[in-house]
C-alpha cells in the first residue's frame, strides 16, 4: 500500500506543477490577481505534498531521515499551511470580485498565523492532536472558500469560471469529509499506522482537484479570442486607420463598456486593453473617451 501511494503521490506531484504552470502563463497573459493566487495555492500544496512524499520515501526505504530533517519539515510545513489559508480566502473572494478590507482582513491574517502554527507543530512533534488541528483547520478555511463562492455563485460574470466552481462545489466537499474520516479511522481503528501515517485521501483530493483545473484550465488558456461587433462608422475607420482589435475596443466604450469589462469580455487582460486605447488616442488625437465619441458621432 505504501508503494502505491507514493506512486500516486508522485502523480499528483507533477500534475500541480504542470497546473502551477498553467497558472502563472494565466498570469502573465491577463495580468490577473485570481491566476497569481491559484499559482500560490497550489505552490502551497507542493510543497506540502513535498513533504510527504520525503516522508513516504523514508517510510518505504526505513532510512531514518524524517527524524534528522524534522526541523526542516516543520519549517516548510508551515510556509505550506500559511500560504494555503490565505490564498484559499483570497482566491474565493477574487473569484466573486469582492475585496477584503478591515475585520475581514485582520481575520485571514489570524487564520494563516494559526493553521501555520498547526502545520509546525504537527512536524515538530508529530501526534495525533497536532495532525488534528491541522485537518480541522484546513477543512474549515477550504469549507468556508467554497460557501463564499457557492452563495455569490450566480454573480460570477463568466460563465466558464461559473462552470469551475460548480465542479469543484460537487466533488471537493466529499473528498474533504474522505480526508476527516481517513483521520478519525486512522486514530480509532486498528491499523493506525496505516491509515493515519498514508496521505490517501490527500492525494486522492490533489489528483482530482488538479484535474480539474487543468482540464478547465487549458480550455480557458489557449481558446481563441472572441470577436466583439465593430459598430464604427466606416469614414471614421478608414480616416484613422482604426485595426479590427481598435474597433472592437472602441465600439465597446461607445456602448460604456470599462477598461475592466473590455478585457473580460476579450479575453485580454486589463493593461492590454489600457494599451490599445493609448494607440487609438494616439490616432486619433482625442486624448479622453469623451472627445473620442463625440468625434465618432460627428462622423456618422
Amino acid at each position: 500500500m505504501l508503494h502505491v501511494v507514493l506512486a500516486f503521490s508522485i502523480v499528483a506531484l507533477a500534475m500541480g506543477v504542470a497546473v502551477v504552470a498553467l497558472s502563472i502563463l494565466a498570469c502573465i497573459r491577463f495580468a490577473s490577481a485570481g491566476f497569481r493566487l491559484l499559482a500560490v495555492l497550489l505552490g502551497a500544496a507542493l510543497l506540502l505534498m513535498i513533504v510527504d512524499l520525503l516522508k513516504e520515501y523514508d517510510q518505504a526505504v526505513s532510512g531514518g531521515m524524517a527524524a534528522r530533517l524534522r526541523p526542516l519539515f516543520a519549517a516548510l510545513a508551515a510556509v505550506g499551511y500559511g500560504a494555503l489559508a490565505d490564498s484559499s480566502i483570497m482566491l474565493a473572494f477574487q473569484v466573486i470580485k469582492r475585496r477584503i478590507a478591515g475585520l475581514g482582513l485582520a481575520a485571514v491574517i489570524v487564520v494563516t498565523v494559526l493553521l501555520a502554527a498547526a502545520g509546525f507543530w504537527s512536524e515538530a512533534q508529530p501526534g495525533a492532536t497536532a495532525y488534528a488541528a491541522v485537518i480541522l483547520g484546513v477543512s474549515v478555511v477550504q469549507g468556508y472558500a467554497l460557501v463564499v463562492m457557492g452563495r455569490s455563485l450566480s454573480r460570477i460574470e463568466s460563465a466558464h469560471v461559473r462552470q469551475l466552481i460548480r465542479s469543484i462545489l460537487l466533488v471537493v466537499p466529499p473528498l474533504l469529509l474522505a480526508i476527516i474520516a481517513q483521520f478519525v479511522a486512522g486514530a480509532l481503528g486498528p491499523s493506525p499506522s496505516l491509515l493515519g501515517d498514508l496521505p490517501m485521501a490527500q492525494v486522492l483530493y490533489l489528483l482530482v482537484f488538479e484535474g480539474l483545473l487543468l482540464v478547465y484550465g487549458l480550455r480557458y488558456l489557449f481558446r481563441p479570442e472572441p470577436a466583439a461587433a465593430c459598430l464604427l462608422p466606416d469614414q471614421f475607420i478608414s480616416t484613422f486607420n482604426i485595426s479590427p482589435r481598435e474597433c472592437e475596443i472602441i465600439s465597446m466604450i461607445v456602448q460604456g463598456y470599462s477598461n475592466r469589462m473590455i478585457g473580460e469580455k476579450l479575453y485580454i487582460s486589463a493593461m492590454t486593453v489600457k494599451n490599445h486605447i493609448y494607440h487609438i488616442y494616439q490616432k486619433t488625437s482625442a486624448g479622453n473617451k469623451v472627445r473620442l465619441i463625440n468625434l465618432i458621432n460627428s462622423l456618422k
